[in-house]
Order: C-alpha cells, then structure tokens, then sequence
C-alpha cells in the first residue's frame, strides 16, 4: 500500500469487495481514473478509507472508455455525497439534507454537478460551510471556491468548490437554509422530487405547486410579453443597420430569443415557463427545438437579419396558441 501511495494520492484510489466480505484479509485496489486494479492483497488495516460506497453506485456506474473500471466522476460523487452526509447527519444543529438539480429529476450523467442543501439552525450558517470544507479537504484539495455574495437571489447562503482530484463538470453547489427562512425549492412539478438524505425534523415536505397562483404569474408575464416584444425589435434591427453584430447578437438574445422561448414555455412547459434555457432540450418537443435551434446559430449580419425575421414570425404564429391556452386555463379555475 505505501508503495502506491506514493504512487498516487490516497482519493485516487478505491477499494472493492471490503463491504461484502468484512472479514477478508486483503483488498483489491483500483485507480480511480481508470479503473485498473493495482494489488488484490492490500490489509485492511493499512488503508485510510475516506468514504463508503453503498449498493446504490452499482446502478449508476458506467463502464470507463478507458478500462475495464468505473467511470471515475460517478463514484467521486457519490464519495463526495457520503463524506458531507456521514460528517451532518450526526450534528445537532444540522436539521435536514437533500440534493437537488439533475438528481431530482433522474438526469444525473458524467457532466452533472452535485446540488446539495441543507437546512440548519439560523446561528450555524458559517459553521455549517467551515465543517464542510473541512471535510472536503480530506477527500482532496480544493482547487476552486466561490462563496456567493450575500443577500443572494434566493435569500439562501451558497458555497461552490471545485476539488482538484475531480473532473471539473463534478462542481460542489452547496446552499444551506437558515430553519426560519422559506423554501421555494420544493415544488414537485419545477424542481423535481428531491432525494433526502435525512431529515430529523420533518420539515422536508415536497408540495404541489400553487396552481392558480402559478397561472396569475404566468397570465402577468404573458402579457408582459407581448407587448415588449414588438416594442424592443428594433433595438436589434437598428443594431444590424449600423454594422454593429456584437450588440445586435446581444440584443437579438434578450430580446427576440428569450422572449421567445418564454412564449414557447407557457405551451409546452408552463410549470416551468420561466426557467429560458435551462431544460430546454429535455422540456421542448423535439420539433420546436429542431425549430428553434439553428435561430441561435449566427454567421454574419446578414444571417442575423434573416434569423431575425424568422424568429419574429414564429412569435406571431404561436402567440395566439399561448393566448388560447391561458384563457383555457385561467377558465378551469
């Protein structure tokens, strides 16, 4: 075992079979990377194990391109997840863990983060960060940290890292939740169903979205939408006549393709209606992102012109359908 540490570091090594057979007297070590196995007769006694794998891994992992192993970001994953919940769990101001993003939603791949938040008591915030970064250090160093600048968007405190032992797609998005502030991060039907981890105080309860709630924002935003979007082409067509492309691209984004693409939410994805383009490959018909695909793809001000045009006549078409939909909707109330 010295002899492949010195080799490698610790985290880029895993170890098979130990949880089976608890009693066996030599383990089989892997390279993490890749797979391959290094010695079938490492002690037990020896290894410093930083973290567990459970059964669960065997249903997410994947054979490595580069071996006969694993793919080494999903059982980082989950060694990064097991570390933060074993080092929680047993502390008493830490009340409940859950992840969120693409594994509530069941699209976890080898380009995915890992969201993970937490809900502690109001005055361990910074304690809550500090124990586990800490505990990150033992799996690795920490190449990257971003501490996201308070007040934040969504009222929560938030910590990214990136860990210098993992693939850089594998980014730590930690955001802990103070107990007596709200959490909008539960609707089943936009934020999927959360996996909890543990939650000691029962206050992890996924709810239905507000469905006549949800509809009067929508109904607003629509309205919204519809006139700003005639009224704001021409600050994309006054760009391309003057020969600026870089601020007609811009424009042409803000205001001509998002607004689209909100309009297209209310039909296709009208819980989600308002997340622009998160999702939108997997939310979308495959038409309507066949369609609206190449309307992104800019070559020159002349292709802008034309996309331009193209896009403002797909608004026109679909507003009527987005119209007919809300006022269906807002009479099933």
């Amino acid at each position: 075992l010295r002899f492949y540490v010195q080799m490698l570091r610790p985290s880029r090594i895993f170890a098979r079979g130990l949880k089976k057979e608890p009693d066996r007297k030599t383990i089989s070590l892997h390279e993490l990377k890749t797979g391959k196995r290094l010695t079938q007769n490492a002690l037990p006694a020896d290894c410093k194990f930083l973290a567990y794998n459970s059964w669960r891994i065997a249903n997410i992992v994947k054979p490595s391109s580069e071996g006969r192993g694993f793919k080494p970001i999903f059982l980082m994953r989950q060694i990064i997840l097991e570390k933060i919940v074993a080092t929680l769990q047993p502390l008493d101001f830490v009340l409940a863990l859950w992840q969120g993003g693409s594994a509530a939603h069941g699209y976890t791949d080898e380009w995915s983060d890992l969201d993970i938040a937490v809900v502690v008591a109001d005055n361990s915030v910074e304690q809550t960060f500090e124990i586990v970064e800490q505990a990150l250090t033992e799996i690795s160093e920490i190449e990257l940290k971003y501490r996201v600048p308070e007040p934040a968007w969504h009222n929560q405190s938030q910590c990214f890292w990136r860990l210098k032992e993992t693939e850089p797609f594998l980014l730590i998005d930690f955001a802990v939740f103070r107990r007596s502030s709200r959490n909008d991060f539960l609707e089943i039907e936009r934020h999927g169903k959360v996996p909890i981890a543990f939650d000691k105080a029962n206050i992890i309860v996924p709810a239905h979205l507000d469905k006549n709630q949800h509809l009067s924002r929508m109904q607003a935003r629509f309205n919204e939408i519809k006139i700003r979007f005639d009224l704001l082409q021409p600050l994309v067509k006054k760009e391309i006549y003057r020969g600026h492309l870089v601020e007609a691209i811009g424009n042409y984004h803000n205001w001509t393709l998002l607004p689209l693409v909100e309009l297209l939410g209310t039909i296709y994805r009208p819980h989600r209606y308002d997340f622009q383009l998160k999702y939108f490959s997997r939310d979308f018909p495959v038409e309507i992102v066949d369609r609206l695909t190449p309307l992104f793809c800019i070559a020159n001000l002349e292709d802008l012109g034309e996309k331009q045009q193209t896009a403002e006549a797909f608004f026109a078409d679909i507003l009527p359908q987005a119209e007919a939909k809300l006022s269906n909707a807002n009479s099933q109330k």
